[in-house]
């Protein structure tokens, strides 16, 4: 089960690359300070997603909920810019 939920994640990844970034999945990485191939592991479901990656794409205004589990909008609100989040150490 676990292995689908990762699959499914990396899905709703791809779409929001599809829709809102028309497939430039480097932009959309760059948008949540990550390195492209990184992103790929989450897409292909062999990286989770922590809490300060699951901050940055809600910045973009995206629903955490929706991209964990598929329910509800996809959307929050949209935003204009990604604004990093402070580094903790």
């Amino acid at each position: 089960m676990e292995e689908d939920g990762k699959y499914e994640t990396g899905l709703r990844l791809t779409r929001i690359v599809d829709e809102w970034y028309e497939g430039n999945a480097s932009a959309f990485a760059r948008d949540i300070d990550m390195n492209p191939t990184t992103l790929y592991k989450y897409v292909n479901g062999d990286r989770r997603h922590g809490p300060t990656v699951l901050a940055r794409i809600a910045q973009l205004g995206i629903n955490q909920h929706w991209l964990l589990t598929g329910d509800g909008p996809s959307l929050r609100a949209r935003t204009d810019r990604f604004k990093p989040l402070p580094v903790q150490d």
